[in-house]
């Protein structure tokens, strides 16, 4: 078997869930000069399949640098969109999927329930991205002008209940809204055989924002006291009762162990610890919000809760952006560690205790979180590199020292 067939079945096996059975999917690796109507442009290649564009939709010209989302494209992307505006990306020898069949573009499986809960589409993009074990697809909608209209995260199999839970999520969030914090409004949830699509509002900033501002420390506040801040010690916290349940459930025993003395000894440690419970938005991240001058956009809520501490939106935002630009050594996490202990000191008003209380609940559950999302993933990995096992082990009641009231 050839590596471009090997791309090739890969690609139909991560696309069959979209069209399935009795659709027929076939891979053209050198295609012929012209596109036909139901073929799907694979980009940037078969091999790297990230976005499948409708071959015959001008309109899907948008979805290649999503010009509307607020992000700078890359000079080739550019070029790609361009040749797309204007018919001519079907005529270059890009590979493409061709989808036949009674049931095949609009109305196979997921596919119906974006296009009955967005009429107005003119074309359905899929955005595959990088290969990861239990990710969603997400479907992009466009209009005839070529702007975003919708977009539909979609699951499948064990994945369903995850977005299932997202979807409870917008409609409490929707509830109790935060000052300063957008989220995309639900169009439509629907079921179909064993998949999911939860169909989302495009969401637009009012404004451009010119500068950054830096953490959006207001709006996560806002957003963790939406529900009323609730006292707790922290041994009593629905956050440490939700990771003693969780934890038993992890099949990998050596993983199970871990994570469980870990929770002991933080309960040990300082489960006496006064502090008040709230909420927060599980994965907010730079790349996961936008700006506008009323305060944010936000996207992917499939991890709220209420019920932790102070501040965790807060250190797993500071986590995530040093992890991308300064990697996963000893070093780098003592400097998140200084950040975030500043923060929840400063910002969020916490006590050397409840600071630690703080980052080290936020710790078992990135961790724990990292772990179930790859079980069953059949490369095996399920530590994290950096903010993981080992870190955890240099925190704890000898592992600091106090000075002047303070954590150092």
């Amino acid at each position: 078997m050839t590596r471009a067939s090997t791309a090739a079945d890969a690609l139909v096996a991560r696309l069959r869930p979209i069209w399935p059975a009795p659709t027929s999917l076939r891979v053209a690796h050198w295609p012929r000069v012209r596109a036909r109507g139901d073929d799907f442009l694979v980009l940037p290649s078969v091999r790297r399949p990230v976005l499948l564009i409708p071959a015959a939709r001008t309109t899907a010209a948008g979805a290649i640098v999503r010009h509307d989302d607020g992000q700078r494209a890359r000079a080739s992307l550019r070029l790609l969109a361009w040749a797309q505006a204007h018919g001519l990306l079907r005529w270059a020898p890009v590979g493409r999927v061709r989808v036949q069949g009674d049931s095949a573009v609009r109305t196979s499986g997921v596919l119906a329930a974006v296009h009955a809960a967005v009429p107005d589409a003119d074309a359905v993009v899929v955005r595959l991205g990088r290969p990861r074990h239990g990710r969603t697809v997400v479907l992009q909608a466009l209009d005839r002008a070529g702007t975003s209209v919708a977009f539909a995260k979609c699951a499948w199999g064990d994945r369903v209940a995850d977005l299932r839970l997202e979807h409870r999520n917008l409609v409490d969030v929707a509830d109790a809204p935060a000052p300063g914090v957008r989220s995309p409004g639900v169009l439509d949830y629907s079921e179909v055989g064993d998949g999911a699509a939860l169909v989302l509002e495009a969401l637009v900033p009012s404004a451009p924002v010119d500068d950054d501002p830096g953490v959006p420390v207001e709006a996560m506040q806002a957003l963790a006291g939406a529900r009323g801040w609730e006292p707790a010690t922290l041994a009593s916290s629905p956050v440490l009762t939700r990771l003693t349940a969780d934890i038993a459930t992890v099949a990998d025993p050596e993983a199970r162990a871990w994570l469980g003395r870990e929770r002991d000894r933080l309960v040990r440690e300082l489960g006496d610890c006064a502090t008040r419970v709230g909420g927060w938005h599980g994965d907010w991240v730079p790349w996961n919000m936008a700006r506008e001058p009323e305060g944010v956009l936000l996207w992917d809520w499939e991890h709220h809760q209420q019920g932790v501490l102070p501040g965790f939106d807060h250190v797993h935002y500071l986590a995530q952006d040093l992890r991308q630009r300064a990697g996963t050594t000893t070093a780098v996490e003592d400097d998140w560690l200084a950040c975030a202990r500043e923060a929840l000191r400063g910002d969020w008003g916490l006590s050397a205790d409840e600071a630690e209380a703080t980052i080290r609940s936020y710790l078992l559950v990135v961790n724990l979180r990292y772990v179930t999302d790859r079980e069953g993933d059949p490369t095996g990995a399920n530590e994290r590199t950096g903010w993981g096992r080992d870190l955890l082990g240099r925190l704890g009641a000898d592992a600091h020292s106090l000075d002047g009231g303070g954590l150092r």
